[in-house]
């Protein structure tokens, strides 16, 4: 059944599950369960490689892949990913609090009601593969550590990282869109998000724009202009902000020293990490670090 949105979410965060390198028990290449998904499931993934049984067909999932499902998926994957679920009601119902607070888990497929359709996220694919991976990281992070704290009143914090989430998906899917109108963005699309994971995995290496041209089999003009049409940023640009994001999850998880992070994240010079941080974020690491601790305090 379809319940329209009429545009109105107001999400509610039934649970969150977080996989990583360590947690992982699962050998690779076996098969999860095939299961139909119940409720809303937004999942990022995070690392490794698999493959994921996806309305009808087998997708490839490796890390900056989000999946999004809805209710009546049918869905299967091959494990050797790792991945941070967010499980919500798009429009909180107070008559479906037996739904949210369900013992059973959400993977466990027949075990709970499922909830009804709502047309709010018609737009988005079931894949979608994202050239901002660092800044949904940390959001779906934000979100399961606050659910760890298994405490009703965060979920105010948790929508409005979940709406934040949903507002990029919905700038970057528009920004594609109008992207693959350009037959040079659809030639060198694959090439450009190749390139794209290769800074991602590698962000405390130094590049140069040659090398990255070379890796892409392009002229540095042409390799400069086609990488900003499809990630939206020059390349130099988008490496600063990835490395930069890194740095503000460092720093927030973190005890490492300022300059082991700035180390960890490329920069050989700590003045020049200190001077573009308080560029981006008009503060010092040492007060984002601070004011992280102070808020914390305070709550």
């Amino acid at each position: 059944m379809k319940e329209e949105s009429q545009n109105l979410i107001n999400p509610y965060i039934i649970n969150c599950n977080n996989i990583n390198e360590e947690t992982h028990s699962w050998p690779v290449g076996i098969l999860y369960n095939r299961r139909i998904v119940m409720l809303y499931e937004l999942e990022l993934i995070t690392g490794g490689s698999g493959k994921i049984f996806t309305d009808g067909k087998w997708l490839e999932a490796s890390k900056g892949d989000i999946f999004f499902r809805k209710p009546g998926m049918d869905v299967q994957g091959i494990s050797g990913y790792y991945f941070c679920t967010i499980i919500f009601d798009p429009v909180y119902s107070k008559s479906r609090k037996d739904i949210y607070n369900s013992k059973v888990p959400y993977w466990l497929t027949g075990e709970k009601e499922r909830l009804p359709d709502v047309d709010f996220f018609d737009n988005i694919p079931p894949k979608f593969s994202t050239p901002n991976f660092n800044e949904y990281l940390q959001l779906f992070l934000n979100i399961f550590n606050i659910w760890s704290q298994k405490n009703i009143k965060n979920q105010l914090s948790m929508k409005i990282d979940l709406l934040k989430i949903f507002a990029m998906l919905n700038k970057e899917l528009n920004t594609q869109s109008i992207a693959f109108k350009n037959q040079s963005v659809k030639n060198n699309y694959k090439k450009i998000m190749l390139c794209k994971n290769y800074i991602d995995n590698n962000l405390y290496s130094s590049f140069s724009l040659d090398s990255l041209a070379d890796m892409c089999g392009l002229s540095r003009t042409f390799f400069c202009r086609i990488f900003g049409e499809i990630i939206g940023q020059p390349p130099f640009e988008y490496i600063i902000n990835q490395k930069l994001s890194i740095a503000k999850m460092l720093l927030s998880t973190t005890n490492m020293s300022i300059k082991e992070i700035s180390s960890s994240c490329g920069f050989s010079d700590v003045t020049y990490f200190y001077r573009l941080f308080r560029k981006h974020f008009k503060m010092t690491p040492k007060s984002y670090r601070e004011n992280l601790q102070l808020f914390d305090n305070v709550n």
